[in-house]
C-alpha cells in the first residue's frame, strides 16, 4: 500500500506564495501611487491654467468698461457701476440727445455717483492677482488668480513695428505650473476711455 501524503502546503510553498503577493502587492501600490499623482499634477495644471485664463478675461472684459486709468501698478482703473439703474446724467426725454450728450457719470438723474474704483494688485509673496472694488463706499475684495509670478499692463506698446493710441493697453499674466512658467499676454482698446 503506498502511503498517502497529507492535504495541504509546506512552509515552503507557503513562503513562496506571500513573497510572490508581496511583490505583486508593491507593484499594484506603486502603479496606483504613479496614477494618484499624475491626476494630482493634471489637476492643478487645469486649475492653475483655468484660473489664469479666466481671470485675464475678467480683467480685459472690466478694463474696457473704463473711463480712465490712473495707475498701471497696481492697475487701477474708474468705471461706471454696471448694477446702477440708470448711470447717465442726460434727461430722459431730450429732444435732442446726441447735441446735448452729458458724459459725467458722477451723478445720475437721482444725484447719485455711478462712478467706482477697481484696482488690480499682485501680493508677490504669495503670488496672488487680487481685485479690490469700491463703489458709493462699498469695497469688496477677492481672489482672481494664484501661482501669479508676474502681473505687468502697459499703455500705448508697440506691436511689431506698429505703435499704438493711448487708448490701447497690453496685460500680460505669468503664472507658475509646477516646473514651468505660462504667460498670457492680452492686447485691449478701451473705447470709452476719457482724455
Amino acid at each position: 500500500m503506498r502511503k498517502q501524503r497529507p492535504c495541504g502546503f509546506t512552509l515552503l510553498e507557503i513562503m513562496i506564495v506571500v513573497l510572490l503577493t508581496g511583490i505583486i502587492m508593491l507593484m499594484v501600490s506603486r502603479l496606483t501611487n504613479a496614477t494618484f499623482q499624475s491626476l494630482r499634477f493634471l489637476r492643478e495644471k487645469a486649475q492653475t491654467l483655468q484660473s489664469a485664463t479666466l481671470g485675464l478675461e475678467r480683467l480685459a472684459s472690466e478694463m474696457r468698461e473704463a473711463i480712465s486709468v490712473d495707475s498701471l501698478s497696481p492697475l487701477t482703473f474708474r468705471k461706471v457701476n454696471p448694477t446702477a439703474p440708470e448711470a447717465l446724467g442726460n434727461p430722459v426725454n431730450d429732444p435732442d440727445p446726441g447735441a446735448n450728450w452729458v458724459r459725467d457719470y458722477s451723478s445720475d438723474f437721482n444725484g447719485d455717483n455711478q462712478i467706482g474704483q477697481v484696482t488690480y494688485s499682485l501680493d508677490v509673496p504669495h503670488q496672488i492677482l487680487s481685485r479690490t472694488v469700491s463703489f458709493e463706499g462699498v469695497t469688496q475684495t477677492l481672489q482672481v488668480a494664484t501661482r501669479v509670478n508676474d502681473f505687468i499692463v502697459e499703455r500705448s506698446p508697440v506691436l511689431g513695428t506698429v505703435s499704438t493710441t493711448n487708448d490701447v493697453f497690453s496685460v500680460t499674466l505669468s503664472v507658475q505650473e509646477d516646473r514651468r512658467v505660462l504667460t498670457f499676454r492680452t492686447v485691449l482698446s478701451i473705447p470709452g476711455l476719457q482724455s
